[in-house]
């Protein structure tokens, strides 16, 4: 139950930043980034909703769900650095988002080269990895919330 549970809330949530998304982009001006991070959002939900049917087993589901929030994280930081520049963006969101993101990608490295070095989940590595990578995938959802909040309450400059 548990599990169904877990892919359900990952394929909603890869849906329900959609829209902040777009605000940003629109923000950014970029219709490239909004298409990027809309195939990882994409891509997230596909992947949960095919494990939830037992359409797929979980390495692909996992993989697709790597490969989804790898690019958010990327455009958590890249995006922010960019909105950073922008006059009115709140610092505070910017610099939330950068750590969210780096956390997530540190920890993804980290897991990825312990994995190298030594198979298995009993490595350093591994613990260390889990622990900043979850940190990171936490953030995600927060920031994403406190953004929506910035965006409906005018913290954030409109497009």
């Amino acid at each position: 139950m548990f599990r169904q549970i877990s892919e359900l809330t990952a394929a909603e949530f890869n849906l329900l930043i959609l829209p902040v998304l777009w605000r940003f982009a629109r923000l950014l001006e970029s219709p490239l980034w909004w298409r990027v991070v809309l195939l990882a959002c994409t891509t997230g939900t596909l992947g949960s909703t095919l494990l939830l049917f037992d359409a797929i087993d979980f390495a692909s589901a996992a993989t697709l769900s790597i490969v989804a929030l790898t690019v958010q994280a990327l455009w958590l930081i890249l995006a922010n650095r960019l909105l950073g520049r922008i006059d009115g963006y709140p610092r505070g969101l910017g610099t939330f988002a950068i750590a969210a993101g780096a956390a997530l990608l540190g920890g993804l490295t980290i897991i990825a080269i312990g994995l190298l070095l030594q198979p298995g989940t009993e490595s350093p590595f591994w613990t260390l990895g889990v622990a900043l990578g979850l940190l990171g995938w936490v953030s995600l959802p927060i920031w994403f919330l406190l953004a929506g909040v910035s965006l409906r309450t005018g913290l954030v400059p409109e497009a």
